[in-house]
């Protein structure tokens, strides 16, 4: 049920203090849109979610997506710009009609396509150098991809192109 205690935690999480909190406060941020985005698209037609709740949990929601959105990101060499706008491309496809998440659609596939070229070598390998977190890329890089082309958008030929890559580098990994 909705809670005050809910909606202050949300509020504080403001601007990112990188002096007191380590990177992953950052990724824990970006996680918790995603699964936010999840639960509430799973959660939305149940026959509990009356108008009043839908009305409370997507403000919140939200009210999350601004304050992450308001953070601004930095391109990276590893997977937190690939979870980062995972999240946000999510919430920017979903509701097109609210104020300014066509900007920020693009501007999430802008960078996640900046971050592929960045953070995936040309055979496909990842710099993190890690079977776990090469298969996590994969899917925070390709969720994104399969939602734009159930829309009707494009990723750049060049980013699908790495992405069939980064699956390659990864079947040749696990098969013997």
């Amino acid at each position: 049920p909705p809670d005050e205690a809910l909606l202050s935690q949300i509020r504080a999480i403001g601007p990112p203090r990188w002096g007191t909190h380590p990177p992953y406060y950052e990724l824990d941020v970006f996680i918790r849109l995603s699964n936010w985005w999840w639960a509430y698209w799973l959660m939305v037609f149940a026959g509990e979610m009356t108008p009043e709740r839908n009305a409370v949990l997507l403000a919140r929601c939200l009210l999350l997506f601004d304050r992450v959105a308001a953070r601004g990101v930095r391109i990276q060499e590893h997977n937190f710009t690939s979870m980062q706008m995972e999240a946000i491309y999510y919430w920017a496809t979903a509701l097109p009609e609210a104020t300014g998440m066509n900007v920020w659609r693009h501007a999430a596939r802008n960078n996640l396509e900046a971050s592929m070229a960045k953070a995936v070598f040309a055979d496909g390998s990842h710099w993190e150098q890690s079977p776990s977190y090469h298969r996590g890329c994969i899917t925070w890089y390709g969720a994104s991809v399969l939602l734009a082309r159930r829309n009707g958008h494009a990723f750049a030929e060049e980013y699908t192109d790495r992405l069939l890559q980064m699956a390659e580098f990864l079947d040749a990994l696990v098969t013997p």
